[in-house]
């Protein structure tokens, strides 16, 4: 019973060490992948550099050509330069988000190195993680373009669900609608079958659409001339 019982222990005991080992080794390559102390600092700084730079080109600034055109009674800017605002309240988030995770790298950095009476050991430049970086940014900069787009079409169809629009006495709106969805009108196509595969992107039904012109007084020639500098 003895020989059986120690027997059990030993592979007991053998067991453990194999399961221990690859938890210790793949604990210590996580360790030597992440940033250390030392390499902290200076990514941080980086990421407020990043950071600083998104918030600055967030900025609204309207061009000077536009505030002259709405104090004198111009038209409406384009519907998509309502994606442009879209994007840089993105732009904000992650600015604040990269300030946020540099700060406190940098405290990591500088609290993590060792005290004062260590001495200071010869530092590289982590051209690894910068890279890294970079590639994120790049990343988030691109996804954020195309979420900003896609909730850009979203509520523009909310909108035109709720409020249907008369595209026939505003074929501006029309056109813009159909560069926006990507809806081409090749030379065969009319102003109403054009107008339908709009309001069909924008999922409004052909019933709840207001009245053409011709119902409210325009005469015939009117719409069918209309019709012809429309296609």
């Amino acid at each position: 019973m003895s020989v059986a019982r120690a027997a059990a222990e030993r592979g007991v005991a053998c067991l453990r060490r194999s399961v221990a080992r690859p938890t210790v080794a793949g604990m210590d390559g996580l360790r030597a992948a992440l940033p250390g102390p030392e390499d902290a600092f200076g990514l941080g700084l980086v990421l407020v550099l990043i950071g600083g730079f998104l918030l600055a080109n967030s900025i609204l600034l309207r061009h000077p050509r536009a505030l002259v055109a709405e104090h004198f009674g111009g038209g409406r800017e384009k519907l998509v330069s309502i994606r442009g605002v879209l994007f840089q309240r993105l732009q904000i988030h992650l600015g604040f988000l990269f300030l946020l995770v540099g700060f406190a790298l940098e405290i990591y950095g500088h609290y993590g190195a060792g005290g004062a009476g260590t001495p200071a050991a010869p530092r590289t430049f982590s051209k690894v993680w910068v890279g890294a970086i970079a590639v994120a940014v790049v990343a988030l900069e691109l996804g954020g373009w195309w979420l900003s787009h896609a909730l850009f079409l979203r509520y523009v169809r909310q909108h035109f669900r709720a409020h249907p629009p008369a595209l026939e006495s505003d074929l501006a709106l029309a056109r813009e609608l159909g560069e926006l969805f990507g809806i081409d009108s090749d030379g065969n196509d009319s102003v109403q079958s054009y107008l339908l595969r709009i309001r069909q992107r924008l999922g409004i039904q052909d019933s709840a659409r207001p009245a053409p012109e011709r119902a409210r007084g325009l005469p015939a020639e009117a719409e069918s001339e209309a019709e012809e500098g429309f296609v």
